[in-house]
């Protein structure tokens, strides 16, 4: 008997947000829609007939659409069926708010509570300092659409994420969902390195740059996004992740698959030819060591992989040599003007970012508009390096560009969001490492993917946000779980010192 009580009770109308009867009615109803509309535009019903699939998954598996959501936001797949396929314009925008399904079944079916991140005030600051950064600059219609992309692909993919991976196996999905995804688009982009053919762009999904290098001109891949720097950071916040998913893992064929997306991953970041992701990705390894994140036998093979990847490509070894230009910079003699064009280009964006800073600290120069008034502070850099772009460029720095456009309370609600996440993911770590240490894994992971994407955001400014958003929610997700798993009073049995990263002691264990 326990079994048809089971099955009555998982397709009861009180489990699920879409029951039997009306399901079969918008089944009707959208077939015979989508029939209607095949003859007249075969890609308004392509998009409606997967819709269609996509509903009825949800309703019998809430959250499935969380996994599909993420899938499709990492792989820009919604953007890529607009822009690259022609599909309505409205399915990138509609894509996120998928997750109202199951937030909705969570909240008023399963009649669990919302949950409120720890970080979430300090993103809700940075979203009011926009506000008033919009309502200063007189409503400017680049800061109202800077504003507009905040509220949907920041503030919203945040709440929506922090709330729907709310289990614990709902994030090992998610977590394995977004590697997969990194595999995917590494692996295209291994495939058109070592066949040469860049024209093949599967699709949208690896896309090359308009930027090569070197005397022979070897392109530098973009993946779906068409930009090899934002390519190569999205890939690198997944190489951590990777990296404890192999340390946490018991089974070999998932030891192998981490292993195996890890290695996919870290060569779509070097086949970008990033110095940036470069620079992070150093950063990254070195943590992990620093804070006794990995054993040492880890920390060395995950250094000499790197390195003989490197090797193994002397296009982005000559690339990384030309970081040495940057040390030219604060040379006090005329070395500075060897430094190349791009790194001369960047430090002069980077000036020129302190320059609108320092004349409007209060609420910046809007948000969306330094490019506007770039050229102007650009003028006033005196240094030898001094290389003024013609057209409208960003800051090309996270922290630089949030200061120029949203001043000191954008730049202190920022660092708000970096530190109270951290700081729970540490917390989360540190109670985790003796009960439960596959969490205390994940939590290393997500510490260190921050930590690379702080790195590297010192020479990329903030865009494409909604990676960024979603890195942060699914990290608060995570040390949120991960304290959960683990009541307060075992961490003081434990015995454990208190400290922010006194989650290090202890770390080789995990």
């Amino acid at each position: 008997m326990a079994a048809p009580v089971a099955l009555r009770t998982r397709y009861s109308l009180g489990s699920h947000p879409l029951p039997g009867p009306l399901a079969a009615i918008c089944i009707s109803v959208g077939a015979s829609a989508i029939g209607l509309m095949a003859g007249s535009s075969p890609a308004m019903a392509l998009a409606l007939a997967a819709g269609a699939v996509l509903v009825v998954a949800v309703a019998v598996r809430p959250e499935f659409a969380t996994l599909v959501v993420l899938a499709v936001l990492y792989s820009n797949a919604a953007v890529l069926a607009v822009t690259y396929h022609g599909m309505p314009a409205f399915i990138s925008a509609a894509v996120p708010m998928l997750l109202v399904a199951p937030l909705v079944h969570l909240l008023f079916v399963q009649r669990e509570p919302f949950i409120l991140a720890k970080p979430l005030p300090w993103v809700i600051g940075f979203g009011l300092v926009q506000v008033a950064g919009t309502i200063a600059s007189s409503s400017s219609t680049t800061a109202v659409t800077t504003l507009g992309t905040f509220v949907l692909e920041g503030v919203g993919i945040y709440v929506l994420v922090t709330n729907v991976v709310r289990r614990e196996d709902v994030l090992q999905k998610a977590v394995w969902i977004i590697l997969a995804v990194g595999a995917f688009l590494g692996a295209l982009s291994l495939l058109q390195s070592v066949t040469g053919d860049t024209g093949n762009e599967w699709w949208g999904f690896a896309q090359a740059s308009t930027a090569a290098i070197g005397d022979d001109e070897t392109v530098r891949l973009g993946g779906p996004l068409a930009q090899n720097n934002r390519y190569a950071q999205i890939m690198l916040v997944l190489v951590p992740l990777g990296i404890f998913r192999f340390m946490a893992e018991r089974e070999p064929w998932r030891r192998a698959a981490a292993a195996t997306a890890t290695v996919l991953i870290t060569a779509g970041v070097v086949l970008s030819y990033s110095r940036g992701a470069a620079v992070g990705l150093a950063v990254a390894i070195v943590a992990m060591a620093v804070l006794r994140y990995v054993r040492l036998r880890t920390f060395l093979f995950v250094a000499v992989l790197v390195v003989a990847v490197v090797a193994a490509v002397p296009q982005y070894r000559a690339r990384l040599q030309t970081l040495t230009e940057v040390s030219d910079l604060a040379s006090d003699d005329d070395g500075s003007r060897g430094v190349g064009t791009s790194i001369a280009g960047r430090a002069t964006e980077n000036v020129a970012a302190f320059y609108a800073f320092a004349e409007h600290p209060l609420l910046g120069v809007g948000p969306g508009l330094f490019g506007t008034v770039y050229g102007d502070y650009a003028e006033r850099v005196e240094a030898d390096f001094r290389n003024v772009k013609a057209t409208p460029r960003e800051a090309h720095n996270l922290y630089l560009g949030v200061a120029a456009e949203n001043g000191v309370p954008g730049l202190v609600c920022m660092g708000g969001v970096f530190v109270v996440t951290l700081r729970e993911l540490v917390r989360a770590r540190r109670r985790c490492l003796e009960r439960r240490p596959d969490l205390a894994a994940l939590a290393g992971g997500f510490i260190i993917s921050v930590v690379a994407y702080m790195a590297s955001a010192v020479f990329l400014h903030f865009a494409f946000i909604r990676y960024f958003w979603l890195l942060m929610a699914l990290a608060a997700a995570t040390s949120r779980i991960a304290l959960a798993a683990v009541p307060a009073d075992d961490e003081n049995h434990l015995g454990w010192r208190s400290g922010p990263f006194s989650a290090a002691v202890g770390g080789q264990r995990s």
